[in-house]
């Protein structure tokens, strides 16, 4: 009769050969114990561990060579199978790592600590670290961005002026320039004499064209003000006219003529003129103000005054389209993983589906400049998903998987506890707050436009009172429409070229797809939009601070349990919070309370029910394979679920352990009453 297999055997891997060690680590057999624990930055279930083991003999030269040869980034496999008794065939059962930095070469022995291998571990040592991705190769997309409609002014007021017996520019000091765009150049004019054909000389201009494309300006303001003649041997009859004139002399527009009679010696005339006047400005034309006494010519003795007046200068335009290039969502979510945990095999059905067509890019690339690369933390790449919807991710049978909330919490039951011992049933209080930061840091969007941006940050408050704590779900990738205009301006328009404090940011589009290009889903595709100056060409109106929120919903219904009657109520907005939008049927208004009974998905209740119990066989193949689905248990009778806070599997002697269970939607808790 053979002798009795033993119930575990063990493998190390040093240099791709795989070698079974004969003499078992001790440490194994006494307190071996896997922890599966929910992540409180990522939703999702992380498996860990850090078991201090001592090998001897064979396993003791292996771990040796591996250390001697490369330090403590040594990287030495160590595997686990155990006997299934009823087939009397070894089967996986462990796979971990060995770390080196605990690694201890004592006489007899070498000391090391055991600990999670592959993703779990990659994750954590890298998810803060700001990796660069170039905006080239077959990942890459061009966003066609159509450029937005948008609005800009200036102000001016005259000074009081007197000129006698000349034709002038009067003084226009100028109040506010509102023309950072630089499509329309505007300035002050300290005022002085001029004739008809002085114009082309002059410096005396208050606004001048700076595209090749034809402006429509609007200006509206008033002029008030006199005039007088003196008595001089040999005087005339004279007149006179306030006009606007280009730098070719050509008249733009006669804004006052004094009556047909002219002024006789000793007369005076009154004048308060209102001006709303629109026309075309060309490149580079200048328009001037003129206040023309005819004939202009000694001894003629008219004298204009000028007392007051202001008047303000507009125009509306669409910035020009350009091409950038970006990356979609999921290919840059391959791309980080590739690069802090190599070889891991990444999946995610909300970046396929949900964000397939939603493109990052960065300030260097909006600005078209060469070789532009993308610089994203894990870490941040994560909290835009979490401020964008409930984001969770975790590890599903090895697979890392960035998905919504709810993935992680199905309703699919992985394991069933018997003999449940010392359960209680507390508030799930991490899991709940009383208001939230959402939306997005403010961009670089201080002019009149930028405070039209809607994609900016917003506090909500939620009706609950007795836990007091603020809930971060502000994006750290931008989605400010204006500014990514700013930079296109800055760059293809103005010409400037110097760095910004923008090139590194992070951006995001929403677009759609147009053949091998993408395009931004303008506001032409709502069938209604308020409190918005360029409609029609507004994009990322579906990544708005109240979306994000509302995508929020199945988490908060949730948090929220039995204030079905209540509301989420507004706190405050950085800048554009009056924004409606309607598209499909669809009401939304950024700045209008939510009542919470129109949230839907409720998933989870907010309690924990913490027991103690023994697993069942096979318990952590089953989590590692469905780490997703619940556990349900029973307690005098009433059989409850929840899913998986944290819970340790002993898997050498499986011993009792504690479990704590956030609970699923559908337990009735009158039963325990």
């Amino acid at each position: 009769m053979g002798a009795q297999p033993n119930d575990f055997r063990y493998f190390l891997t040093l240099d791709n050969n795989r070698t079974e060690i004969i003499f078992a680590p001790d440490g194994w057999d006494k307190d071996t114990t896997v922890t599966y624990k929910r992540s409180e930055d990522y939703f999702g279930l992380i498996r860990s561990l850090a078991l201090p083991l001592q090998f001897v003999l064979d396993g003791a030269t292996i771990l040796r060579q591996a250390f001697y040869k490369y330090g403590i980034e040594a990287e030495v496999r160590i595997e686990v199978e155990v006997l299934n008794k009823a087939s009397w065939q070894y089967k996986p059962f462990f796979r971990g790592d060995i770390d080196f930095s605990k690694f201890e070469d004592l006489k007899d022995h070498v000391s090391v600590t055991l600990m999670e291998s592959g993703a779990t571990r990659n994750i954590k040592a890298f998810e803060g670290v700001k990796y660069e991705y170039e905006l080239r190769g077959s990942d890459i997309v061009d966003i066609v961005l159509p450029g937005i409609g948008f609005s800009e002014k200036s102000t001016y007021f005259f000074s009081p002026t007197e000129g006698r017996a000349t034709r002038r520019i009067p003084a226009m000091p100028i109040i506010t320039n509102g023309f950072s765009s630089q499509y329309v150049l505007a300035q002050g004019v300290d005022g002085g004499d001029i004739n008809d054909d002085g114009f082309n000389n002059s410096n005396g201009w208050f606004v001048k064209g700076n595209r090749p494309e034809v402006i429509n300006l609007n200006i509206v303001g008033r002029i008030k003000g006199f005039a007088t003649k003196t008595i001089v041997t040999g005087g005339s009859i004279q007149n006179f006219t306030i006009e606007i004139r280009n730098d070719s002399g050509s008249f733009v527009q006669v804004l006052y003529t004094s009556p047909s009679m002219g002024l006789r010696d000793d007369e005076r005339v009154d004048f308060d003129v209102n001006i709303n006047l629109t026309f075309s400005i060309s490149n580079n034309e200048r328009l001037f103000f003129y206040i023309r006494p005819d004939p202009n010519d000694p001894p003629r003795t008219l004298v204009t005054f000028v007392q007051e007046g202001d008047i303000t200068v507009s125009y509306a335009t669409t910035s020009p389209p350009s091409i950038c290039k970006g990356i979609p969502a999921i290919n840059l979510y391959k791309r980080i993983m590739a690069r802090i945990t190599p070889g891991t095999q990444v999946e995610s059905f909300m970046l396929s589906n949900n964000w397939k067509n939603l493109i990052f890019t960065c300030g260097d690339g909006i600005r078209e400049v060469g070789g532009a690369k993308l610089s994203i933390a894990w870490k941040d790449f994560y909290k835009t998903f979490n401020g964008l919807e409930h984001a969770a991710f975790g590890l599903e049978n090895g697979v890392a998987r960035l998905e919504s909330g709810a993935y992680f919490a199905r309703n699919i039951e992985i394991i069933n506890i018997s003999n449940v011992k010392d359960f209680k049933l507390t508030a799930a209080e991490s899991f709940v707050f009383n208001s939230v930061k959402i939306g997005y840091e403010d961009g670089n969007t201080d002019n009149k436009d930028g405070r039209e941006e809607y994609n900016s940050g917003q506090i909500w408050a939620m009706p609950s009172t007795r836990i007091q704590k603020q809930q971060d779900w502000i994006s750290p990738t931008r989605a400010d429409q204006f500014g990514i205009e700013k930079l296109r301006l800055d760059y293809n328009i103005i010409k400037n070229t110097s760095d910004t404090s923008s090139d590194n940011d992070v951006f995001m589009v929403e677009c759609f797809k147009d053949g091998d290009s993408y395009r931004p889903i303008l506001g032409s595709s709502y069938s209604h939009i308020e409190d918005l100056i360029s409609k029609d060409s507004a994009y990322n109106l579906n990544l708005t601070p109240k979306k994000n929120l509302l995508r929020h919903a199945p988490y908060l219904r949730s948090m929220l349990d039995k204030l079905d009657t209540r509301y989420i109520n507004f706190g405050s907005g950085d800048k554009n919070t009056a924004l409606l939008t309607i598209k499909d049927g669809v009401r939304v208004k950024e700045n209008e309370n939510i009542p919470i009974s129109s949230l839907s998905g409720k998933y989870f209740l907010p309690y924990i029910a913490t027991f103690t119990a023994k697993l069942p066989v096979n318990s952590m193949w089953l989590i590692d394979k469905m780490p997703f689905g619940y556990v349900s248990f029973t307690w005098n009778d009433v059989k409850l679920k929840g899913y998986i806070l944290e819970i340790s599997v002993d898997i050498a002697k499986n011993t009792e352990q504690e479990f704590k269970l956030l609970l699923t939607n559908d337990n009735d808790l009158q039963n325990l009453v």
